[in-house]
């Protein structure tokens, strides 16, 4: 047996042969440890080998998509003016690249008061990858993306008593009743202390939010008396932009998933959520009738003006209808945008379109019970 001196200190070959060979094992252990962690967490995506620049996250399934095919947003360098050298010069490079790649400018959607991104419908032979790339080379474009897919961000159980569960966060007594329908009973006080805010006010009739999301019920009997309303329209002529706005018979809102004035279609696989959402924000509170169906539930506002933005349909939603549907809800006087759906990726150009709002934009945090700050949910 042969000693080395170490640091003062005789260790045999053996011994350090020894430690290498546990510290191995440890490290192996603690890859494989890391490995399954890994493959467990709801949030980990997976990456399409035949097409690498796909990712699919794996809580939305493999068969959704996570960009619409066909196309792609992109968005120009901003300049002083378009009388600029440069400005100009950005034009003809971009009408070039299109005539060279054979893509078609479908429209422009304003980002900001003074930038448009621009959706580009691209020949079927090129992919969305490719066209990324080939658009994000020139030196005149700040960004180009695909246009990303969307989903609700919903999770729903089949329990018939599901639409009473969402009011334990807002006054949760610890209801034993509902320990069948959860894996513990409720928490006392584990909510959002609603009793002890509308103590200090239930009114907020003069808040527009709009839920940008699917559509909603207007006629539902806890909705219809807090939805927002276009009073132009809704005493105007069918088929008609009455007030001039741009769109047709948008009475409480707008449909840019089906381009059209109509949120709401009898469809629970359609508008379902949408409804929901704006059941918790606004739902009519304190207007229960004996015998009736009013005041079956109750929002965090009983006094609120909601607006509707659908864009969420049966497939998802694109980035270039959410992008609208913000300047719409902008436009037409909101102030806060309920948006709960994720699932399409980092969007720059959705990124600056909520900057530029002057909206208070409240998320969802997803429902895949992962820390967002490590792992971002868009």
């Amino acid at each position: 047996m042969r000693l080395i001196y170490k640091g003062g200190i005789h260790v045999s070959r053996s011994a350090i042969w020894r430690r290498a060979l546990l510290l191995g094992i440890i490290a192996v252990l603690l890859a494989a440890f890391a490995a399954s962690a890994a493959a467990e967490l709801p949030g980990k995506v997976q990456i399409d080998s035949a097409d690498p620049f796909k990712v699919i996250p794996v809580s939305r399934g493999q068969k959704e998509p996570t960009w619409a095919e066909g196309e792609i947003l992109v968005r120009l360098k901003t300049y002083m003016s378009a009388a600029d050298a440069d400005a100009q010069a950005a034009a003809e490079d971009f009408r070039s690249l299109n005539a060279v790649l054979g893509a078609e400018v479908v429209e422009a959607i304003p980002v900001s008061a003074a930038a448009d991104v621009y959706k580009l419908k691209i020949p079927a032979t090129m992919s969305v990858a490719e066209a990324v790339i080939r658009y994000e080379s020139s030196p005149f474009v700040r960004y180009a993306e695909p246009n990303y897919l969307w989903y609700p961000d919903a999770t729903y159980p089949n329990d018939r008593f599901f639409t009473y569960e969402w009011l334990y966060n807002m006054h949760n007594t610890g209801n034993q009743a509902a320990t069948e329908r959860w894996f513990h009973a409720p928490l006392p006080g584990a909510d959002i202390n609603a009793p002890e805010a509308w103590d200090v006010r239930t009114d907020a009739s003069d808040v527009i939010v709009c839920v940008i999301d699917q559509g909603i019920q207007s006629y539902h009997p806890d909705l219809a008396p807090n939805m927002w309303v276009n009073e132009a329209e809704l005493h105007g002529e069918p088929g008609v932009d009455d007030d001039g706005n741009g769109f047709v018979d948008d009475v409480y809102g707008y449909d840019f998933y089906y381009d059209d004035g109509t949120i709401y279609h009898d469809d629970p696989n359609d508008d379902y959520h949408g409804t929901h959402c704006a059941g918790i924000i606004g739902a009519r509170g304190n207007d229960a009738v004996a015998g009736g169906f009013h005041g079956g539930v109750a929002g965090v506002a009983w006094n609120v003006q909601i607006m509707s933005c659908k864009f969420l349909g049966p497939g998802g939603g694109q980035s270039d209808n959410a992008i609208k549907a913000l300047n719409y809800a902008k436009k037409m006087g909101a102030t806060i945008t309920s948006n709960s759906w994720g699932g399409g990726g980092y969007s720059k150009s959705l990124e600056e379109a909520i900057a530029n709002s002057g909206m208070l934009f409240i998320a969802a945090a997803g429902n895949e019970g992962v820390d967002n700050d490590i792992m971002p949910h868009y």
